[in-house]
């Protein structure tokens, strides 16, 4: 990739500017811009959208994803970060496999490792390694291994290809990450692990969610907390279908799945490892809820936990424990201000929300277009609604 280029691209449209007022101007984090621009961090989408939204088009982030993300735009072709259907050789490989005797115990930490590392690392460099880990499962062939080995270590598999598809819904690859998903739901169903089903129709639930297929997001919901009733997956699953309910106009629906989720929360032990992608973390229902009710119109409420969101993610150097789930925690206050008629304040929100490192681009549209409507409903022709609806248009480009 072509970071020397990238940062030359930049220093030339900083002009003689201070980096800090230059941040300024494309509403940025000045630390940093100053960082990339000596060198000292690599660039980040956000930044790299961030410039491209200053200087109208888009070499920023065609110089950035050059080596990872699978976007193609008009008139520049990348390398991607591997083809989109690996994961199918690969799982037919293990499957046919002479498996031999390996660190199965090994493979399965470093699963975990890899599914701790969701929420805040670049979803390109966490696809890459999570499927050479894949690589690793399918060759090892050296010997043979016991029954139940074999079996753990297809349940490894099936974890991965998981975390694989997340991440390719994440950056983008819809049909990627469902292909991935459909693998790991066909590995759940050889080995009988009902959990691994379960979070299969939570990504499916949330998969559709972002598309509009609200009838699919509870159809899922059910069928996954029909195979895992007891499981943590149970909560997201509450969760969506509640998130499919308030979008469906249906309050007393979506007051009952949160009621639900809740419940089988407050029933959980408290995680070691809330990072986990695969974890249900209690913070997180703050999320959920701040979600519904600002679909349902409920200002208070949804201020309150978009709030908590965001303090309950602010790590004691400013930075980000959950970057994606600030960025629509911003997304919420922004609606909240609209309403009450604060115009600058939903521009200033919403712009931070378009300039984390860490996005999920479909959930994150999501949002974005409902603020669309409301900024178009209250503000039609003012200039802030002008961009922010140019924004989002160029975010709906990216992912067709």
């Amino acid at each position: 990739m072509g970071h020397e280029q990238f940062r030359r691209e930049m220093d030339q449209l900083r002009g003689g500017l201070s980096y800090r007022r230059f941040a300024e101007q494309i509403h940025y984090d000045a630390a940093q811009v100053n960082r990339v621009a000596n060198g000292r961090q690599r660039p980040s989408y956000g930044l790299a959208k961030a410039l491209d939204m200053h200087a109208g088009g888009e070499r920023f982030v065609a110089l950035l994803l050059d080596e990872t993300r699978p976007v193609h735009h008009a008139g520049h072709t990348r390398r991607d970060a591997g083809s989109p259907w690996e994961v199918l050789e690969v799982i037919r490989r293990l499957r046919s496999s002479d498996l031999g005797a390996g660190t199965v115990d090994s493979l399965g930490h470093a699963t975990h490792e890899l599914c701790r590392q969701y929420p805040y690392r670049p979803a390109a460099e966490l696809r890459t390694d999570s499927l050479e880990l894949l690589r690793m499962v399918a060759r090892l062939r050296a010997g043979r291994l016991t029954y139940a080995e074999h079996r753990e270590l297809l349940n490894t598999a099936a974890w991965l290809t998981l975390l694989v598809g997340c991440v390719e819904y994440d950056m983008g690859m819809k049909a990627a990450g469902e292909t991935s998903r459909d693998a790991a739901a066909s590995i759940g169903r050889e080995t009988g692990n009902d959990e691994v089903q379960a979070w299969a129709h939570e990504m499916a639930s949330w998969f559709a969610l972002t598309q509009g297929r609200l009838d699919k997001v509870i159809d899922h919901a059910r069928e996954g907390r029909s195979l895992a009733p007891n499981s943590g997956v149970a909560v997201q699953l509450a969760a969506q279908e509640a998130k499919a309910r308030a979008r469906l106009g249906d309050e007393p629906g979506m007051r009952a799945a949160l009621d639900a989720g809740r419940r089988a929360l407050d029933n959980k032990p408290a995680p070691a490892h809330p990072e986990h992608h695969f974890v249900i973390d209690p913070d997180k229902w703050n999320f959920y809820a701040m979600d519904c009710y600002r679909v349902t119109g409920m200002n208070e409420l949804t201020a309150e936990h978009a709030t908590e969101v965001l303090r309950v993610g602010r790590m004691p150097d400013g930075s980000d424990r959950w970057p994606m789930r600030t960025a629509e925690a911003r997304v919420a206050l922004a609606v909240v201000a609209v309403r009450s008629g604060d115009l600058e304040r939903t521009i200033g929100e919403a712009t931070a929300a378009l300039n984390g490192d860490r996005q999920c681009y479909p959930s994150l549209l999501m949002s974005a277009a409902e603020l669309e409507r409301e900024l178009v409903e209250q503000y039609p022709n003012e200039p802030q609604t002008l961009k922010w609806r140019a924004k989002v248009a160029a975010m709906r480009r990216e992912l067709t």
